[in-house]
């Protein structure tokens, strides 16, 4: 039941479109076809009934003749073999790219009715090739490099004025960030301007700016393993506390103990252990921990920071 029903209804739905399309030719008539062309809602009567009954425009062809500097178009719809042919002049330095635009986009097609049918009377992005060009490119611009680009290959588009104005914000937008990056010691948000932007003007003082954290970075390092080499080899007396790291598990300890007794010939301390962190590491044979007591070499542990 379910199927026949839908049958019956598409068959419905076909005669009242095929009811339309006769009603519509049959009232077509020369004296008011200015009229009817000229109203939006009669143009978009038409598109609804150029649909009908022809289905939908498509590019079908798009030819260039490098000699004369003409593209030759042709549309044709889906059904009732209707097609529609223009010649477009194109200069040659815009050619490639207005056939690479106008395969990827969706033809505007204005209609007119003609006495008994329904004509393309005129496609936008025929008209004005040049600017439909310019436009298009002006709006997929990104970055100061596009920016840069389009005002140096179409110096007079009526886009650069634009452009201009926006490259100007752009290279704003870019000093802002150099003056804050320049006295950042973030490396990685300098890498990322510089990668972002490789062919600014500022990228040989943030190179530089890098290296000069680097450097920075290193001295702290050999200052610290300094600091830390005096600690382990400075002489150790009664009552320090001195530390020493182990690693058990892939995890650093620090073990910590007092100095309870010096052996001044041999260079050994009598360590006591105060502190472990739970952890009971071997060293040299013994459990290291609370109370633990151990003879080692002075410089095998370091004076704590506290």
């Amino acid at each position: 039941m379910f199927h026949k029903r839908l049958e019956e209804e598409k068959k419905k739905v076909n005669e009242y479109n095929k009811k339309l399309v006769e009603e519509y030719n049959k009232k077509l008539t020369q004296n008011n076809l200015e009229k009817l062309n000229n109203n939006k809602l009669n143009q978009q009567a038409l598109q609804a009934a150029f649909y009908i009954k022809y289905g939908e425009p498509k590019l079908d062809t798009i030819e260039y003749n490098a000699d004369e500097e003409t593209f030759t178009i042709v549309i044709k719809s889906q059904k009732n073999n209707f097609t529609y042919t223009k010649k477009v002049k194109v200069p040659l330095k815009y050619a490639r790219i207005y056939k690479k635009i106008l395969l990827n986009s969706t033809l505007n097609i204005e209609l007119i009715a003609n006495k008994k049918t329904i004509e393309v009377y005129k496609v936008a992005e025929f008209n004005n090739p040049i600017d439909f060009v310019e436009k298009n490119i002006y709006l997929s611009l990104k970055d100061i490099k596009d920016y840069k680009n389009f005002i140096k290959v179409y110096p007079n588009s009526k886009y650069v004025k634009y452009a201009k104005i926006r490259l100007n914000q752009l290279l704003k937008e870019q000093k802002d960030e150099f003056e804050m990056l320049i006295k950042s010691n973030n490396i990685s948000k300098i890498q990322d301007f510089i990668n972002r932007y490789p062919d600014s003007l500022y990228i040989s003082d943030l190179k530089k700016r890098i290296k000069d954290i680097e450097k920075q970075q290193r001295k702290k390092i050999e200052e610290r393993e300094k600091a830390e080499q005096m600690a382990y080899y400075s002489k150790k007396r009664r009552g320090d506390l001195v530390c020493k790291d182990f690693s058990l598990f892939m995890t650093k300890i620090e073990v910590k103990g007092y100095v309870d007794d010096i052996e001044e010939d041999s260079n050994r301390i009598l360590i006591r252990i105060v502190e472990t962190y739970g952890a009971k590491p071997y060293y040299k044979g013994i459990k290291l921990e609370r109370e633990t007591e151990i003879w080692d070499a002075y410089y095998n542990w370091r004076l704590c920071n506290g």
